[in-house]
């Protein structure tokens, strides 16, 4: 009997010291998961995708549930031109978090750009199942009706945008507002910019609101404002 009880002691005591350990090691991991992808949104924030790309597949490897960084390392392939790429990491976050919004919009932007519109409204489909005010997805197909000359579904999501657009440049403006406060110039001018590519659909208050913030900036400021889209591509409302 105390042979048994001797035994069962100690499988026990194994056991936990494996599990501890265990423990250990994923809670190291995670850490360093976050490091390298914190690490990877510093490299893209300041423009240098193909540092960051390495990092943030990194990351998956290390935190294979850190959607993010999926997400992040997509984005960073489809502005480097590897769309491909760019699908297998999304369909891989998709794969496990069926209802992730930002990875099915950006996989129906890929495939939008691909002129690939059926799998994009699939996806940005999913995107207005699970957040109805997306206003970038519903743009966008919008874009994809009026091709495809489904022309009274294009002009309902449109006028659900346009219904909406002041609200949301408002908010635009006082987050650029908020950013030439803090000193953060180039923020404050991505916020511009958004007003700046919509102001044929917002009214004159907010767009003179917009130019007041504008005469704040220092004129020594570079006046990229685009953020990390630069041009508006068509079926892009917002950065």
């Amino acid at each position: 009997m105390m042979n048994k009880t001797t035994n069962k002691t100690t499988v026990f005591g194994v056991l936990s010291i494996v599990l501890i350990l265990f423990a250990a090691g994923g809670c190291v991991g995670q850490k360093r998961a976050l490091e390298t992808f914190q690490r990877a949104k510093e490299l893209y924030n300041a423009q240098k995708l193909d540092e960051a790309l390495p990092l943030f597949e990194k990351t998956v490897t290390l935190d294979r549930k850190c959607k993010q960084a999926y997400v992040m390392a997509a984005k960073c392939c489809y502005y480097l031109g590897k769309e491909k790429e760019a699908l297998e990491l999304l369909r891989a976050v998709i794969k496990i978090y069926p209802d992730y919004v930002e990875a099915h919009y950006w996989a129906g932007k890929i495939h939008f750009f691909k002129k690939e519109y059926d799998q994009a409204k699939d996806h940005l489909l999913a995107v207005l199942g699970e957040d109805s005010t997306h206003w970038d997805a519903r743009y966008m197909l919008g874009d994809i009706f009026f091709l495809e000359g489904a022309h009274e579904k294009a002009l309902l999501n449109y006028r659900m945008v346009a219904s909406n657009l002041d609200l949301i440049a408002l908010a635009r403006v006082k987050l650029g507002e908020i950013y030439a406060a803090s000193k953060e110039y180039q923020k404050a001018l991505r916020e511009i910019a958004f007003v700046e590519r919509n102001k044929e659909e917002i009214g004159f208050e907010l767009l003179d609101r917009t130019y007041t913030l504008l005469a704040t900036i220092p004129v020594t400021v570079e006046r990229r404002g685009t953020g990390e889209k630069g041009v508006r591509r068509q079926g892009e409302v917002r950065e």
